[in-house]
């Protein structure tokens, strides 16, 4: 049996991919030049969207309801800043955690189609 892959996530979890690259490309070199401070937005820029684009590509792949797929995806990226040398800033978790809100909340207002 050939596996369905659902489309519309896997293009938002591409969208997620190339805006950060083009924000951390274009709005981080911007604020450090200019010396302003954004409350770390800058700085986090990957972590906001890293979490909406791997939950979505799970999601899309048909691995897991959108609900786990947040929760793993929080998971993963907490241990990516913590496993590597044991340094990691508190402002990239303190993303990390809210953009899993965020997409959990925008997933539970949504109500995407498929069992939850």
């Amino acid at each position: 049996m050939k596996k369905q892959y659902k489309t519309p996530y896997i293009l938002g979890a591409l969208f997620f991919f190339i805006l950060g690259v083009v924000l951390s490309n274009t709005y981080r070199p911007y604020i450090y030049t200019n010396h302003i401070y954004d409350y770390h937005f800058a700085d986090t820029i990957g972590n906001w969207v890293a979490v909406p684009s791997l939950t979505l590509l799970v999601v899309g792949i048909n691995k897991y309801t959108p609900y786990k797929a947040t929760l793993y995806s929080v998971m993963v990226w907490f241990l990516y800043e913590i496993i590597p040398f044991g340094v990691f800033d508190y402002y990239d978790l303190l993303a990390t955690l809210a953009s899993g809100v965020l997409t959990y909340l925008a997933f539970y207002i949504f109500k995407p189609s498929g069992k939850h």
